[in-house]
C-alpha cells in the first residue's frame, strides 16, 4: 500500500533541520582541519644523567630506571641427530662456496636474549598465571524466572546443576504413615521420581515427582531434620525409613544395591547437615552483640529456629557482609581480559614461533623385507636334515615411483633376503674379484670414514626408513629381482612358469647355477618385478598388506624407468588388456609397511652415519635411511647438514652399428670414479656397495642382457663424491663383452670370460660446476694416458691431446643420467660464478673490476628460488658480507636488489619461517677489515637510496615495503652484536654510534612514511607491512641507541599525517602507536611522577591534569597518545573507536604487568593519564548512545566487548539487575 502524501511531507526534514545539520558539518570539518601541535620531547639522557640520585634514591627506581641486563648475546650450541657432526674438516678446501657451507652447517647458533620481551607486547601475552580460566555466572532470581518461563530446558540445566542423586522410589503415602500401619506392602507405595538436590543455602531437600518427565514437583522432603537413616524390613525387603525430629518416613528402592545407593548417600547429607549446624552455634556463640528489647528477642528466636535460612541470616553482621561481598570479586580489566578472548579477536597477535633449522622430513615408514619365494623350490641340508630354500641366489631392489609425476622419488635400496646356504653359492673371490683387480696394495685415503661400524653388520640388511613429502595414492612401491648372468632370459625363465611341480626340476637347476656362479658370480640379469600401492586409494592410509601377489617377468624391451612407469599407470587403471601381456611368474613377496616409531635404534643415514639413539654395540639389525628426490617444483627447505653423493644412470648404449668389435653382445658396464688418467691410477673405493660387499666399494655393474647389442639400463650406481673437487675427478664407463658359454667349454675359453669393448668417460666438473642431468658421451676403443685432455671435435691445429680412436665415426653412442644431492655443491652456473668471483675479491688479492661484480649480481636473479632456498645460509652470508666491503654505490645498490629479490621470492612461496630463523639464529654481522663499515650502517644507507623516487623499479620499491621488517630485523642485530663483540654497550647512548649513522636512520624512517603515506591506496599490503616493521624497528632502537633521538623518529613519523584524513591512514596511525607504546620499558620512558624541582604551587599542578607543552615533554609518548586521542575525537565513530581501543588496551597491559602490581606503582603509572579525565567531560556528548539497549542476561559481556567507550563509560541509562539468588 503506498504511502499518503501527508505522511511523506512529515518524515522531509525542514529548512531548520537542514540549516543544523549544515552547521554541525561545519563546525566538525573546521575542528577536524585543526593539527595538533608537535612537542619536542625531553632531552631524556640528559635528564637522566642530572637526576640519577634522584632515580636511584626512589623507592620505584626499579620502573623509572632501565635495567643493565636488558639484552644478552648469547651463542647455543649446535644439535645434530647424529651421534657426530656429519661436516668434515674444512683445512684443505680451496673453494669459497663449500667452506661457506661447511661453515654454516656447523657454526653454533647467534641468538639475542631479550630478557623483558614477554613484556613487549600486548596485554594478552603478559606472563601472567593468575588470570581465571572461567568466570563464575552471576545467577539472577528475576532471569530464573522468566527462563523458565520461556523455555524449559532452561530450568533442567539448572536443576542439573544442583541435583546429586536421582532416581525411582516407592513412597509409602500421607494417610498411611499418618496410621501407623505396620503391614504396608510395597503394592500400596506410590512409585516416584526422586531428586536430592542442594540449595543455595547448601541445605538438602528430597524432591519427587510424578515421573522422571514431569518438572512440576507433587513433594518436597526437608533434611535438615533428618536424625536417621536405617533399614526397615518389617515394611519391604528393600525399604529403609528416614527417621526425622518430628515423624518417620519410609521409602522402598527396586533392588538391594539401589537401596544401599540412597542409604549411603543420604547419610552423608546427614553428616554434612550436623557439621553446618555445628558451625552455625559456633559463629553464633562468638557473635554474641547485646541487643535491647523487640530486637534482641528477634534474633533469640531466629537463632532458635531450625530454617537454615532464619539462622543464617541471624548470623549476619556487617563485617561478615562486607567481607562477603569481597570473595569472589575480580578486578574490572582481569574481566575485560577475559571476554575480549572470548568475544573478539586480539589486535596484536603472538609473533609465529621460529624453530631451529633441522632436516625435515615427510611421512616415514619402516619397511622390512621379510621372504622371496618361487614356486620352483630345492631341498638342501640344514643341520640333521633337509628343508626348502630357493634354488639360486637373487639380487632384489627396492623403490618408490611417483605415476603423478611420472619420476622415481627414491634412492634404490638393495636388500638381502637369500638363505645362507644359496648366498655362499657364489664364492667370496669371484664376489670381490673386481675390488682384488684395482686394489694397488696402497693404503685408500679415498674411502669415507664409517668410524666404529662393523663391515659385517652392516653387508645383509633387510629393512629401510623410507620418506615421502608429498604422499597420495600413485605412488608405487616396486620391487626388482635379478639373478647370475645365464644365458638368455627366456631360457632362464623356463622352469620359473614350468606347471610340473617336480622336485627334481628344482635340483637340477641348483646345481647348474652352482657352476654358473662359480664362473659368473658377479654378474647379474634381469629377472622380474613387482608393484603395489603404498597408500590407500581413498583414505590415504598407509597399505599394511604386507604381500606383493603378482610377480611380472622382467621384458628386455622394457627395462628402463620410463617403461616401468607406463605399466604402473596401467595397474592403477586396471588395464587387463595391457596387463596380460605380462608373463606372471608364481611366487610371492613378503614386506613388512609400519610407520615409524620414535626412537628407532641403529638407524643410519643416506651416508652411513649413525642417528641417535645408536647403542653400540648394535643391539638390533640396521636399518638404513633411504634417499628422498623431491622434484625440482617441489618446495625445499635451507640445507643444515652436510652431504655429497652422486647418482651415475647409465641409461642406453647404442652398439647395433658399430664394427670395432666382433663380439660385442652380451655387454656388462662397469662404472668406476677416478681422480686421475694416469696410466697407474686406479679407482677410488668411494661406490656404495650391494649386500655382501664392503660398505664402499671401486666398481659397480649394470645388469647384463644376453645377446643385446644396444642394451638398454636402470643400474643406480651411488658414489661418495670427495669434499675437494677438481678437474680431474671423472667417471670411468667400461664396457665388456662376457662370455656365457657353459662350464664344459675349453680352458682357454673359460679364462677369457671378459672382452674389452669400449670405454667412456664423463668429468665431474667443468668451468668449476658439476655437471649433472642427462648427457650422450662419446666411446673410445682405448684407453690412453691423458685421456681427459681429449677432444672428439679438437683435432686440428694447436691440439695436443692424445690420439684416440673413437667408436662408430665419433657419435654419441652413450646415454648417461646425473643426480646431484650435495649440501656443499650446486648445479647452477650463476651461483657458483658469483662465489668464485666473490673468492677473487679477497682484500688480499688485486683489486677487481666494479662492472664485472655488478654483471655477476644481476645474472642472479636468473637463479631459481629453490636453489637460493637451499643454500639461504651460505647466500645471505656472503651477500651481507659484500655489502660491508669496499665497493662502489652501484655494487652495494645490486646487492640490495638481489637481497630483495631473494626474501620476496622465499614469502611467495611461503616460508618466511625460514627468514625469520636466519635473522635469529644465523645472522652475525661483520665489519670491513679496510673500510671499517658495518652492515647496519650500509643498510640503512642503501636502503634509502633504493627508495628515492628518482629510482623507477616501482616492483623493487613495493617488494621493499612489504618485506621490510626483515631488513629492520637485521640491522637491529647487527647494531646489538656490533656493540656488544666492540665493548661499546658501555658507553652513553649518545657515543655508541656516529651522527651519520643516527641521519642515515632517520632519511630512512623518512623516506619510508613518505611511501607508506602516498602509496596506501595502491598497495595496502606492502604499506601496512612496512608499517608494522617500521613501528617495531624504532621500538627496539629505544634499547640501543640515544632515547631522545628515538623519540624525535616518533614525532617525525606523527607529523607526516594530517587531520580528517583517509580511514586506513588513521589505522596505521593508531598500529604504529600502539606497537611502539607496548615498549617493555614504555614507563620509564615516560617518566612517572617524575620532576627536577618539587610542585611547589596549585599552577605547576595544574599541569598534571591538562595536555599542556610540559606535560606532553616530560610524558612524551603518553602525552602523545592522549593527544591523538582528543583529535580523533572529532572524526568519525570508527576514528574514535580505534583510537579508545588503543588507549584502552595500554591500559589493561598496565593493570596486567606483575612488575607494577602495587598500589604505589599503580598510582604512578595513573599519573600518565590524568588528562585523560578531561578528554572525556570535553566529549561526553559524543560517548552517549542515543538510543539506550535493552539489558539482558547477557549486557555484561557485550560493555566489553564492544569496544566503543559509550558501551563503559554511560551506564546511567541502564537498569540495574535485582540481587544475585542467595
Amino acid at each position: 500500500m503506498s504511502e499518503r502524501k501527508f505522511a511523506q511531507g512529515l518524515i522531509r526534514p525542514g529548512s531548520a533541520a537542514l540549516m543544523r545539520e549544515t552547521v554541525s558539518q561545519a563546525v566538525r570539518e573546521s575542528e577536524v582541519m585543526t593539527k595538533p601541535k608537535q612537542v619536542e620531547p625531553l632531552d631524556y639522557e640528559t635528564f637522566v644523567l642530572k637526576n640519577r640520585n634522584v632515580l636511584e634514591g626512589d623507592s620505584d627506581r626499579d620502573m623509572l630506571v632501565f635495567p643493565n641486563d636488558d639484552i644478552q648475546l648469547k651463542k647455543m650450541p649446535r644439535r645434530f641427530r647424529t651421534t657426530k657432526s656429519t661436516v668434515p674438516p674444512s683445512d684443505n678446501v680451496s673453494g669459497l662456496f663449500v667452506r661457506e657451507c661447511l661453515k654454516s652447517y656447523s657454526s653454533n647458533w647467534s641468538v639475542l636474549h631479550w630478557k623483558y620481551e614477554p613484556y613487549s607486547g600486548s596485554y594478552a601475552q603478559l606472563p601472567r598465571s593468575d588470570i581465571p580460566e572461567e568466570l563464575i555466572p552471576q545467577v539472577y532470581e528475576v532471569d530464573i524466572e522468566h527462563d523458565a518461563k520461556e523455555d524449559e530446558s532452561a530450568l533442567k540445566r539448572t536443576m542439573s546443576r544442583t541435583v546429586t542423586k536421582a532416581g525411582y522410589l516407592y513412597l509409602t503415602p500421607d494417610r498411611q504413615q499418618e496410621s501407623g500401619r505396620i503391614n504396608i506392602s510395597v503394592k500400596s507405595m506410590k512409585k516416584r521420581f526422586f531428586y536430592l538436590k542442594q540449595q543455595v543455602d547448601t541445605s538438602y531437600v528430597l524432591e519427587y515427582h510424578k515421573d522422571d518427565k514431569k518438572l512440576e514437583a507433587k513433594g518436597i522432603i526437608y533434611l535438615d531434620s533428618l536424625v536417621d537413616v536405617v533399614k526397615n524390613p518389617k515394611r519391604g525387603k528393600f525399604a529403609f525409613e528416614l527417621r526425622m525430629q518430628e515423624r518417620a518416613l519410609t521409602l522402598s528402592a527396586d533392588s538391594e544395591q539401589d537401596a544401599d545407593s540412597w542409604m549411603t548417600i543420604l547419610r552423608r547429607v546427614l553428616e554434612v547437615e550436623r557439621r553446618v549446624s555445628t558451625a552455625v552455634s559456633y559463629s553464633s556463640f562468638e557473635e554474641n552483640i547485646p541487643s535491647a528489647g523487640r530486637s534482641e528477642s528477634l534474633h533469640e528466636s531466629l537463632r532458635q529456629s531450625r530454617n537454615p535460612e532464619l539462622q543464617k541470616y541471624a548470623c549476619e553482621t556487617e563485617r561478615s557482609i562486607r567481607e562477603a561481598r569481597q570473595e569472589g570479586r575480580q578486578r574490572l580489566y582481569k574481566l575485560y581480559r577475559h571476554e575480549m578472548q572470548k568475544n573478539e579477536r586480539l589486535e596484536d597477535e603472538e609473533e609465529p614461533k621460529v624453530d631451529f633449522y633441522g632436516e625435515r622430513f615427510g611421512m616415514r615408514l619402516l619397511i622390512k623385507c621379510e621372504d622371496l619365494t618361487f614356486r620352483l623350490l630345492v631341498s638342501l641340508p640344514h643341520g640333521d636334515k633337509h628343508t626348502v630354500c630357493q634354488v639360486e641366489p637373487y639380487f632384489t631392489t627396492l623403490a618408490l615411483y611417483d605415476i603423478r609425476e611420472e619420476c622415481k622419488i627414491s634412492e634404490d635400496f638393495h636388500f638381502d633376503i637369500n638363505d645362507p646356504r644359496v648366498r655362499d653359492m657364489i664364492p667370496k673371490d669371484i664376489q670381490m674379484a673386481p675390488e682384488m683387480l684395482n686394489a694397488n696394495g696402497k693404503m685408500d685415503r679415498s674411502q669415507p670414514d664409517i668410524g666404529s661400524l662393523d663391515e659385517e653388520w652392516l653387508q645383509f640388511r633387510n629393512q629401510a626408513l623410507f620418506s615421502v613429502m608429498r604422499p597420495h595414492p600413485e605412488i608405487y612401491l616396486v620391487v626388482r629381482i635379478e639373478k647370475v648372468l645365464h644365458g638368455s632370459l627366456t631360457q632362464s625363465m623356463e622352469p620359473y612358469v614350468n606347471k610340473n611341480n617336480d622336485t627334481r626340476l628344482g635340483l637340477k637347476v641348483h646345481r647348474q647355477m652352482s657352476g654358473v656362479c662359480q664362473r659368473l658370480g658377479h654378474y647379474r640379469m634381469p629377472l622380474a618385478w613387482a608393484a603395489r600401492p603404498l597408500l590407500k586409494p581413498f583414505t590415504q592410509e598407509i597399505d599394511t598388506y604386507s604381500e606383493f601377489t603378482t610377480i611380472y617377468r622382467q621384458d628386455q624391451a622394457t627395462l628402463t624407468d620410463a617403461d616401468l612407469i607406463k605399466y604402473l599407470g596401467y595397474l592403477k587403471q586396471k588395464r587387463v588388456d595391457k596387463l596380460s601381456k605380462l608373463q606372471s611368474i608364481p611366487g610371492s613377496i613378503q614386506l613388512t609397511i609400519e610407520p615409524l616409531t620414535p626412537n628407532l635404534p641403529n638407524c643410519l643415514t643416506p651416508s652411513l652415519v649413525p642417528v641417535r639413539p645408536f647403542p653400540e654395540p648394535p643391539t638390533n639389525p640396521v636399518t638404513y635411511e633411504v634417499q628422498e628426490f623431491l622434484p625440482e617444483s617441489t618446495s625445499s627447505y635451507p640445507y643444515t647438514s652436510y652431504m655429497n653423493n652422486l647418482y651415475v644412470y647409465p641409461l642406453h648404449l647404442k652398439y647395433d652399428t658399430q664394427k670395432s668389435f666382433t663380439k660385442a653382445r652380451n655387454i656388462a658396464c662397469v662404472i668406476e670414479f677416478r681422480d686421475s688418467d694416469s696410466p697407474d691410477a686406479t679407482p677410488l673405493k668411494c661406490i656404495y656397495g650391494r649386500p655382501g660387499m664392503p660398505a664402499f666399494v671401486r666398481t659397480a655393474s649394470a645388469a647384463v642382457l644376453h645377446h643385446c647389442t644396444a642394451p638398454p639400463m636402470y643400474e643406480e650406481v651411488k658414489v661418495a663424491l670427495p669434499l675437494q673437487l677438481h678437474e680431474r675427478h671423472h667417471i670411468l664407463f667400461r664396457f665388456y663383452h662376457v662370455s656365457c658359454e657353459s662350464p664344459k667349454a675349453s680352458i682357454k675359453k673359460r679364462e677369457n670370460v671378459e672382452t674389452a669393448v669400449g670405454y667412456a668417460w664423463i668429468p665431474i666438473v667443468k668451468n668449476g660446476v658439476v655437471t649433472v642431468d642427462e648427457q650422450n658421451i662419446f666411446v673410445a676403443q682405448d684407453l690412453p694416458p691423458g685421456y681427459l685432455t681429449s677432444d672428439p671435435q679438437g683435432f686440428g691445429k694447436g691440439y695436443a691431446g692424445p690420439i684416440i680412436k673413437w667408436i662408430d665415426n665419433t657419435k654419441a653412442l652413450l646415454r648417461v643420467y646425473l643426480r646431484l644431492v650435495s649440501t656443499v655443491y650446486t648445479k647452477d652456473v650463476h651461483l657458483q660464478k658469483f662465489f668464485a668471483h666473490c673468492e677473487k675479491m679477497d682484500p688480499a688479492a688485486e683489486a677487481i673490476d666494479n662492472s664485472e661484480t655488478c654483471n655477476v649480481l644481476k645474472v642472479l636473479h636468473a637463479v631459481e628460488i629453490g636453489t637460493f632456498t637451499k643454500f639461504l645460509l651460505p647466500v645471505l652470508n656472503q651477500l651481507f658480507r659484500l655489502l660491508a666491503m669496499d665497493v662502489n654505490e652501484d655494487v652495494a645498490q645490486n646487492v640490495i636488489r638481489l637481497l630483495i629479490h631473494v626474501v620476496h621470492g622465499i614469502h611467495a612461496t611461503g616460508k618466511a619461517d625460514i627468514l625469520h630463523a636466519y635473522v635469529k639464529y644465523v645472522f652475525i654481522t661483520t665489519t670491513g677489515s679496510i673500510t671499517g663499515k658495518t652492515i647496519h650502517e650500509e643498510l640503512a644507507r642503501n636502503l634509502t637510496v633504493a627508495l628515492r623516487p628518482a629510482n623507477a623499479d616501482l616492483i623493487l620499491i613495493n617488494n621493499l615495503l612489504g618485506h621490510s621488517a626483515f631488513f629492520f630485523d637485521i640491522i637491529i642485530k647487527s647494531m646489538a652484536q656490533h656493540l656488544m663483540g666492540s665493548d661499546r654497550m658501555k658507553l652513553p647512548r649518545t657515543e655508541r654510534f656516529p651522527t651519520d649513522f643516527q641521519f642515515r636512520v632517520q632519511t630512512l624512517v623518512q623516506a619510508i612514511v613518505q611511501h607508506i603515506i602516498s602509496k596506501y591506496k595502491e598497495n595496502g599490503t606492502e604499506t601496512h607491512s612496512a608499517n608494522v616493521g617500521l613501528a617495531n624497528f624504532i621500538k627496539r632502537c629505544f634499547t640501543f641507541m640515544d632515547r631522545n633521538f628515538v623519540l624525535k623518529l616518533v614525532n617525525l613519523y606523527m607529523e607526516k599525517f594530517s587531520p580528517g584524513g583517509s580511514k586506513v591512514l588513521y589505522e596505521y596511525k593508531f598500529e604504529f602507536l600502539r606497537i611502539v607504546c607496548a615498549y617493555e620499558h614504555y614507563v620509564a620512558l615516560n617518566l612517572p611522577m617524575v620532576r627536577p624541582n618539587a610542585i611547589r604551587n596549585i599552577k605547576e599542578f595544574y599541569h598534571e591534569f591538562t595536555l599542556s607543552d610540559d606535560f606532553r615533554k616530560h610524558h612524551f609518548l603518553s602525552g602523545l597518545l592522549l593527544v591523538e586521542l582528543k583529535y580523533a575525537m572529532r572524526e568519525y565513530r570508527d576514528t574514535r573507536k580505534l583510537a579508545i581501543g588503543v588507549l584502552r588496551n595500554q591500559l589493561a597491559k598496565h593493570a596486567f604487568d606483575d612488575r607494577y602490581a602495587s598500589r604505589r606503582q599503580q598510582s604512578k603509572v595513573v599519573s600518565l593519564y590524568l588528562p585523560f579525565l578531561g578528554i572525556v567531560l570535553e566529549n561526553v556528548n559524543r560517548l552517549i548512545l542515543q538510543q539506550p539497549p535493552q539489558m539482558t542476561s547477557s549486557h555484561s559481556s557485550a560493555i566489553f566487548a564492544n569496544g566503543d567507550v559509550s558501551s563503559v563509560v554511560d551506564l546511567s541509562h541502564i537498569s540495574m539487575p535485582s540481587t544475585p539468588q542467595r
